[in-house]
């Protein structure tokens, strides 16, 4: 499993890829962790309020270059799957998980295999969204 743990990090996430697979077992598939979140980030916006935690949305042209190449990863077969992080994070209206669209069952146009529904039908609901953005 490849997770990137800072946004800023994502900018790296081809060379970090590279590095996995050379260490890897050669049996051994990956998986591509998508965060919706940046847990290291400071919202400057918010972190006045004393309700505010920590973090803040990983920005939509990172998101965008995850998905992106979480995609073609796909499809070359360098990862098997892609799993979306979205915790407590997919109903805020955070950019990184845009609620903006209804689910029209995009698996109907990935002819290659069906994603696995791994998580709950809300979070499905909006990786579908998630993936009508960034993904098609």
């Amino acid at each position: 499993m490849l997770w990137t743990w800072k946004s800023d990090d994502l900018r790296d996430l081809e060379k970090s890829l590279a590095r996995l697979e050379a260490v890897k077992p050669k049996e051994t598939r990956i998986a591509l962790g998508l965060y919706l979140w940046d847990y290291t980030g400071i919202d400057e916006t918010k972190k006045a309020d004393p309700t505010y935690r920590f973090g803040k949305p990983t920005p939509p042209d990172l998101m965008e270059l995850q998905c992106g190449l979480g995609l073609k990863w796909l499809k070359e077969g360098r990862v098997c799957d892609l799993v979306v992080l979205g915790n407590t994070h997919l109903d805020i209206g955070a950019p990184s998980a845009p609620l903006d669209a209804p689910v029209d069952h995009a698996a109907r146009r990935r002819k290659a295999r069906p994603l696995r529904p791994s998580f709950s039908y809300s979070a499905l609901s909006l990786s579908d969204s998630i993936t009508r953005r960034f993904l098609l």
